[in-house]
């Protein structure tokens, strides 16, 4: 049985921890997983996961500076575990994982997963991506390998000094959930747009609650299903422009399908995307997506075929006031292709075939 080595570094309840369970949950019985990161995520925790005899843990400062970014741990589980790849969840820790192999006596070829395009979170963080992407340069051997969830993600790398890597795409899968989901009910005096999503800059849940205000007036209810560091910000913009009628915060939820499902569509109003599973639960439930043209978000909605794209904040509250205000029968079709999408093009099993194929290959 093939040992792999996982490097990531984890935020709580981001889609690293998403892609985790579902990769590793569906590979857990032919390969053997090693799992370093820097903190162990409430999802993984309570999924069990970690529980499994083929899957272990420990935590070690994969992105720290200060910490001499983990290299110590990574290098004493790459001569302990002896991993046939070395796997990694975005360029960051992907570094820390190529300077323990350069002092290591074990060298497997390292598989680099990028979920996203950095440069569009913030300027510092785009600084950041191409310092490391020009010291991984100098790291990384031919045997190394990229794998991009998006084709947004894909033309991105190939933009950059690591095209002269070999790079594949393989976007994110889902299962399917059970045919007799119980959708939660709401209250049928509203239509109910939904948020999903980790709350930070990036997500754009600030959009979210600006596009609420502008349709204060309608008969919608705006659900936002997540916690995230924004939380207090986005609660006090909600008491400023006196939308606490319209909108709920949940928090944390564990089993989110059921509230999903009872949703009349989800809002992606994120500034950057790979290829988000909220937008992939929300189709898998024949929840209408409506989204801005960011990331791999045209891909997944095959450019408005299985939802709605819009350019910007103004073209999505249209949207809203012509599809869901006033009742429009076009989303129900796309929200039929965009099932049917996920189901023959992005199943959590054709997901974990590909990546079965790359580590046992």
């Amino acid at each position: 049985m093939k040992k792999i080595l996982v490097i990531a570094s984890l935020i709580p309840e981001g889609g690293i921890s998403s892609w985790l369970e579902k990769v590793l949950g569906a590979l857990k019985e032919d390969i053997q997983f090693h799992l370093i990161s820097n903190t162990v995520s409430l999802r993984l925790q309570k999924s069990g996961l970690l529980d499994h005899k083929n899957i272990t843990c420990q935590t070690a400062p994969v992105v720290s500076l200060k910490k001499v970014l983990g290299v110590p741990q990574i290098s004493s589980a790459l001569s302990r575990v002896k991993p046939a790849k070395l796997l990694c969840l975005d360029i960051f820790p992907a570094f820390s994982a190529a300077l323990a192999r350069s002092v290591s006596f074990h060298k497997p070829p390292m598989v680099i997963v990028v979920p996203g395009i950095a440069e569009n979170f913030s300027r510092q963080l785009s600084w950041k991506s191409r310092i490391v992407r020009s010291l991984l340069c100098l790291l990384l051997k031919k045997q190394d390998s990229f794998i991009a969830v998006s084709p947004a993600v894909l033309d991105h790398l190939k933009s950059t000094c690591l095209r002269r890597f070999r790079q594949q795409m393989v976007p994110n899968g889902i299962e399917l959930p059970a045919a007799g989901i119980v959708p939660l009910k709401q209250d049928t005096n509203f239509k109910h747009i939904a948020f999903l999503g980790r709350l930070s800059y990036e997500k754009g849940p600030d959009i979210f609650l600006a596009i609420a205000n502008s349709l204060k007036n309608q008969p919608l209810k705006f659900h936002v299903i997540a916690e995230g560091p924004m939380l207090y910000s986005l609660i006090e913009y909600v008491k400023k422009h006196e939308l606490l009628d319209q909108v709920v915060f949940h928090g944390h939820v564990d089993n989110v399908l059921p509230i999903l499902a009872g949703m009349d569509a989800l809002l992606v109003t994120s500034r950057t995307e790979g290829l988000p599973y909220s937008a992939l639960e929300a189709m898998s439930c024949n929840v209408p997506v409506l989204s801005l043209n960011v990331g791999g978000m045209p891909y997944l909605l095959q450019e408005g075929r299985n939802g709605v794209l819009c350019k910007d904040t103004a073209e999505m509250v249209t949207a809203i006031n012509r599809h869901i205000v006033n009742d429009s029968n076009e989303l129900a079709v796309l929200a039929k292709n965009a099932r049917d999408f996920v189901e023959h093009e992005l199943s959590l099993e054709k997901m974990a075939e590909r990546y079965r194929d790359l580590l046992n290959g």
